[in-house]
């Protein structure tokens, strides 16, 4: 254990811990504020806990040509302080990647603390945030083998910032957290830097700011919630090329009436739009919640209803039930120029600003039960209904 007070730096001096292994990957390095205070072999050591001073700390988690440092941890949970929660025990244990115990914990114990991962590869990783403190989850991390590389908890700790290696997924899921009824994708920082945000609106819910990942999933978790992807930066050689945002929850059972709102996407990416069981709604506006509005800004293909994308197959345990009474709205009354559009029984094509054909796919694994196309006010727009579906209107 890392005590910060024990350890002589509680001295009201910002600080930074850095956690990781050495190049060969065997010994565990610990570093404050740039200097290495331990070295120890990875093989003796079995749990691993940080805890703060009450000074303001920035824990980082780094992972070097060693790998990322990876403890057994008890036969059951972290006794000194970790804990789990029911979503990493759906989407962790449940799902094979790793076992049900955390064997590295982080306390931050008063102070404005922040916790960062820096990744050098790919690989997924799990952001699970939870009611256990102020500022709680868990974190898992795996090779995309699902051989459970690290899974970690943490209290007080915010804001979190995690930076992939050029690929991988990244899943945020906040089944743990159910006050949570909105959740906000956004460009954050300086333009074109590839850097996002997704914010949460319950206090318990802390933030995660990411890079670096070819994937983005957002789960919703229990009860009602909007799902509204705002805007995306995804700069120069950014890897991410999917996102998907399910209204469902970790077990996916969750019946709620959940919003699942697009209002721009970049070319290279494109959207899955999965709602769960209840009565959904799809909802594709660059000015939701105001009068007007257009989809010319979103330039990546949307996938409404819908369990595979040109992005890849959706995750094992997120998928479109099919039940409930669905709609899809587009929004395209502000558009200044007159289009084309084209709708069959599972597509429209010719209204979003997407170069790639179909703009939109709908309802291929779960129907949708009402399509409304708002046209342009100013444009004299065609359309073409070529088919449409038993059960839609």
């Amino acid at each position: 254990m890392l005590d910060m007070t024990t350890a002589g730096f509680a001295d009201g001096s910002d600080d930074t811990i850095d956690v990781r292994l050495n190049a060969a990957g065997d010994q565990l390095e610990l570093r404050v504020n740039g200097t290495q205070i331990f070295a120890g072999d990875l093989a003796d050591i079995n749990t691993f806990r940080v805890v703060g001073s009450g000074d303001d700390e920035t824990l980082v988690l780094t992972e070097t040509a060693g790998g990322l440092p990876s403890f057994a941890g008890d036969s059951t949970v972290l006794t000194d302080g970790g804990h789990t929660n029911a979503t990493f025990t759906e989407r962790v244990v449940n799902a094979g990647i790793g076992p049900n115990n955390i064997g590295m914990h982080f306390e931050g114990n008063g102070g404005a603390n922040a916790l960062q991962v820096a990744l050098t590869t790919a690989r997924n990783t799990l952001y699970l945030p939870d009611t256990n403190e102020a500022n709680s989850g868990v974190i898992t991390i795996d090779d995309g083998a699902g051989s459970g590389v690290i899974s970690f908890s943490f209290d007080e700790l915010a804001p979190v910032t995690v930076t992939g290696g050029g690929g991988g997924d990244l899943l945020v899921d906040a089944s743990s957290v159910p006050a949570v009824t909105a959740l906000t994708i956004q460009d954050t920082g300086a333009a074109n830097d590839g850097v996002n945000l997704v914010d949460g609106d319950a206090a318990a819910f802390e933030d995660v700011t990411f890079s670096g990942y070819g994937r983005l999933i957002v789960v919703g978790g229990p009860g009602a919630e909007t799902i509204d992807l705002i805007d995306l930066d995804v700069g120069a050689g950014s890897p991410l090329t999917q996102v998907v945002l399910d209204g469902d929850d970790a077990t996916d059972t969750d019946a709620s009436a959940d919003t699942l709102r697009v209002r721009s996407l970049p070319a290279a990416v494109n959207v899955t739009l999965l709602g769960g069981a209840g009565d959904d709604a799809f909802e594709l506006d660059g000015n939701a919640g105001a009068a007007g509005g257009t989809v010319d800004n979103i330039a990546g293909q949307v996938f409404a209803a819908q369990n595979a994308a040109a992005g890849g197959a959706i995750p094992t345990g997120l998928t479109e039930e099919g039940t409930g009474n669905d709609t899809l709205t587009v929004e395209d009354t502000d558009d200044p120029a007159g289009d084309t559009v084209v709708v069959t029984a599972t597509t429209i094509e010719g209204i979003t600003g997407s170069a790639a054909s179909p703009d939109i796919t709908y309802g291929v694994d779960g129907q949708i039960e009402t399509i409304t196309i708002n046209s342009s006010d100013a444009g004299g727009d065609a359309f073409n209904v070529r088919s449409t579906r038993s059960g839609s209107v």
